[in-house]
């Protein structure tokens, strides 16, 4: 196994864990500004679907991993999930109506719960790999 510190040492997305550390912290950052939430339509995007898909995924890597004594199939997964994530978050700065909060930081239960959902599966392959996510950056 190949291990080059230089990229470790890097906090940009070229380093897989700090862009994975970094989603975590987006979604955080979103969570501690929401005012309330609210029983609303989301505004479906692509990417949002896309999201939704990956995060499906998250069983079937687990077991994939487990079964092939593969840990490498959960960080490659979770590196994959977060660039989803952060396409999503992108497209939002064009699209008012893709953000996840409104100009009173309210947020639908649906984004809410997709927030959160998001967060436990990078939470819990974060901790099989031995990494802390982080709350801020």
């Amino acid at each position: 196994m190949d291990l080059d510190i230089d990229l470790i040492k890097k906090e940009n997305k070229e380093n897989p864990i700090y862009y994975i550390q970094y989603s975590y912290a987006r979604t955080q950052s979103v969570l501690d500004k929401t005012n309330k939430i609210i029983d609303t339509q989301v505004f479906v995007t692509p990417e949002l679907k896309n999201l939704y898909k990956k995060l499906l995924e998250w069983e079937n890597v687990i077991k994939s991993a487990y079964q092939k004594k593969e840990v490498h199939l959960i960080a490659h997964y979770l590196e994959s999930l977060s660039s989803y994530f952060h396409t999503l978050w992108s497209s939002s700065k064009n699209n008012p109506k893709a953000k996840f909060l409104d100009n009173d930081n309210n947020i639908p239960s649906d984004l809410h719960n997709l927030l959160s959902s998001y967060q436990d599966v990078l939470k819990d392959g974060l901790k099989i790999l031995g990494i802390k996510p982080k709350l801020q950056m």
